[in-house]
């Protein structure tokens, strides 16, 4: 926090850790800045030349993705903050983002991703004065937890399950007690874009802005709970 009377800015890169509870990097973030820009990123597809980038999401995968976001905004919103939705590539938006808002910390989840991992590790080669903060939030161990390194993984899961049968799951955390202040001083209409530019670029209809009844996977962390608990 701003102890030395210089208030720290952050940007939270959301990716497929679309929840606030038990996000241990978006807990980190909350706790160090006394402002914060949650962001997420679409692209569509046909506007890549990177032949690396993510390919076309399917109509079920997008309506998941809209379902996924529509909660996390709700759940931000709970907490004082909001979601800004950018349509362009994290390579383009966060250096904006940097530039108009004077970015201090950012923080992702550590992602598999190796178009992600390509892209942050250029912006933090390239804004060395930025602190870049990545935590493991998709594992059931931390990595300090394991008997061995990552280049010596056993080469199948029954010696990884014998290996790992004593160690304990890290308990998952609380959602934030309170979230630092948005910087952003508009509210956007992301869905609005969302629909028009799927509708425009991939001839596609718009999404639907409520879930139907008999859609089988519904996206967000609410509907996951909900599923878990059917399912235990």
């Amino acid at each position: 926090m701003a102890l030395d009377g210089v208030k720290k800015t952050g940007l939270f890169w959301f990716t497929n850790d679309l929840r606030i509870d038990d996000n241990p990097a978006l807990f980190k973030a909350a706790n160090e800045v006394d402002q914060l820009i949650c962001l997420f990123c679409v692209r569509p597809k046909s506007t890549f030349s990177d032949q690396q980038a993510p390919s076309k999401l399917s109509p079920n995968r997008q309506q998941f993705l809209f379902d996924s976001l529509i909660d996390l905004e709700k759940s931000l919103a709970e907490q004082g903050q909001q979601l800004l939705v950018e349509f362009k590539s994290p390579a383009d938006a966060i250096p904006e983002l940097i530039t108009q808002y004077n970015i201090s910390h950012i923080y992702r989840s550590n992602s598999a991703s190796e178009y992600k991992r390509k892209i942050w590790d250029t912006l933090n080669k390239r804004y060395s004065m930025i602190q870049f903060n990545q935590i493991d939030s998709h594992t059931l161990f931390d990595k300090s937890q394991l008997p061995f390194t990552l280049d010596k993984l056993p080469d199948s899961f029954s010696k990884f399950r014998r290996m790992v049968s004593d160690i304990a799951v890290r308990t998952p955390l609380e959602r934030p007690p309170q979230l630092p202040i948005s910087s952003l001083t508009t509210k956007q209409d992301w869905q609005t874009v969302w629909k028009a530019t799927w509708k425009a670029i991939w001839k596609a209809e718009p999404l639907h802005t409520q879930l139907s009844e008999d859609q089988l996977f519904k996206g967000g962390s609410q509907a996951g709970k909900a599923t878990s608990t059917k399912l235990l």
